[in-house]
């Protein structure tokens, strides 16, 4: 019970902060270092928490660990660490990594802190509208039918399909059939929203699968006056490409 009760108050410390370090893990809970990793790494392996490779704080994941794909969230960080530093390293721009979670998209990891350009910053574990960002526009091309038609049921169920569907500019099914033929999606450049996907930003994004499963999405972040989207994407697509490559790749070997 003692050590069911320290692994608690961990789990309990680190899922209400916004990012956490080891340090101050050790200083909140009074436990030793030694007990304090022991516990970190048992809930990484479990897939409760994760570890930004940036900044090396820990995040709290509720909606992945209590979900079918939470078995993939530390395989999937994993996997893509090495590849986002290569991309950061190649292109500069800076790239987020999503996992898909139910009829949302989570924010995991994010190659921002190692980027030269300094864009607005994202919590960790953020979501991003489905039907408007880059990454879940990305996520819906590459899925069959059926399953696409599944998270639009649950975001018309949740009340979430009419707030997203009335900043579209066009029909949603072209969206999505350019996508699906272009091979990444981008984001919807009308949408104003609070945290992940704002104006004066923009993004494109590919799905990232493991095996047949379609369980993320990695995108790339430029400032709008930057460069014309199509310039960007005609540059930057190849490398983007690259990298998810290198990702399944990776979660190719893990499995």
């Amino acid at each position: 019970m003692r050590s069911l009760a320290r692994g608690l108050s961990v789990l309990d410390f680190i899922a209400r902060s916004e990012g956490v370090t080891f340090s101050a893990i050790v200083e909140a809970t009074g436990l030793s270092k030694a007990v304090v990793h022991r516990i970190v790494a048992e809930l990484l392996r479990s897939g409760f928490v994760f570890r930004n490779r940036s900044n090396k704080k820990f995040f709290g994941a509720p909606l992945i660990a209590a979900s079918p794909s939470g078995s993939y969230a530390t395989v999937l960080l994993s996997a893509a660490s090495q590849p986002m530093d290569w991309l950061v390293k190649k292109i500069s721009w800076p790239s987020d990594l999503f996992i898909h979670e139910g009829r949302q998209m989570v924010m995991i990891e994010s190659s921002r802190p190692s980027s030269p350009f300094h864009l607005r910053w994202s919590r960790i574990g953020r979501n991003a509208p489905m039907l408007l960002s880059s990454v879940g526009r990305a996520l819906l091309a590459a899925m069959p039918p059926e399953e696409r038609q599944t998270i639009y049921d649950e975001l018309k169920a949740e009340g979430e399909w009419k707030s997203q569907i009335g900043w579209l500019k066009r029909p949603l099914d072209h969206i999505i059939d350019e996508a699906s033929e272009r091979g990444y999606a981008e984001r919807e450049r009308s949408f104003a929203g609070p945290v992940l996907e704002r104006s004066g930003e923009t993004s494109f994004a590919v799905a990232i699968r493991a095996g047949s499963v379609i369980i993320g999405a990695i995108n790339i972040w430029w400032p709008s006056s930057a460069d014309p989207d199509q310039t960007f994407i005609s540059r930057f697509k190849e490398p983007l490409l690259e990298c998810r490559s290198k990702i399944e790749t990776n979660l190719s070997i893990c499995d």
